[in-house]
């Protein structure tokens, strides 16, 4: 699976979409087997450059062509990408929580596609704040009772502690793992770290592997 590139609008066809529609099943299966409704997911990683931003969004993709309603947010504050990936204007949720604005003035629609987006907004250095602060808490339950499914991308585990803050709120955390990148003494790391503050692990994404 590519690290940057939208696999799920760019390739229907071919076997890395078949792959993340694989995992949108599984996804949908487990949720439907948990004993509390699994709504709200946040896809993160161990360290940097391992993709999680383009499994977020390709799974996001991949899950609205299943005829649920489903959002992406992007909770990458510092560093936001989402809108670069999709091509939209980057107005989006620090610009929306600083305001103390109405989430839905910043959902924007990809287009031939039933999947809404809200973008990361402008890049600030008071993340952890905002993600940790009751408007964020709020929109999070807002959108669990609106969309059948919302996507988080967030930093990774072990590089922010911003993560925590959103995956604590979260329903589940999707941890992508970029192949042959990090140790396992790493890996397992970061999925203690999740464990220990309450997040529930809904399983592993191997990404970056070579297709033989």
């Amino acid at each position: 699976m590519g690290k940057k590139e939208l696999t799920a609008m760019k390739d229907p066809s071919g076997l890395q979409y078949d792959a993340y529609q694989a995992i949108c099943m599984k996804l949908q299966a487990k949720a439907k087997q948990a004993e509390k409704p699994v709504r709200v997911i946040v896809v993160t990683s161990t360290t940097a450059e391992e993709g999680q931003e383009a499994v977020a969004a390709d799974l996001a993709v991949v899950m609205a062509k299943t005829g649920v309603k489903m959002l992406l947010l992007d909770c990458d504050f510092r560093t936001p990408v989402l809108h670069e990936m999709f091509q939209l204007p980057n107005r989006g949720l620090t610009d929306c929580l600083a305001a103390g604005a109405d989430y839905h003035e910043f959902v924007q629609h990809v287009f031939d596609t039933d999947l809404d987006i809200v973008t990361g907004g402008t890049p600030v250095t008071n993340a952890g704040e905002l993600l940790s602060g009751r408007p964020m808490q709020d929109l999070l339950q807002t959108v669990r009772v609106e969309y059948d499914y919302v996507f988080v991308n967030t930093p990774p585990v072990l590089a922010s502690a911003d993560t925590i803050s959103v995956s604590s709120k979260a329903d589940g955390v999707i941890l992508v793992i970029a192949s042959g990148k990090n140790e396992a003494k790493l890996i397992n790391k970061a999925k203690v770290t999740l464990e220990q503050t309450g997040a529930s692990l809904l399983g592993c994404i191997l990404n970056n592997t070579t297709e033989e």
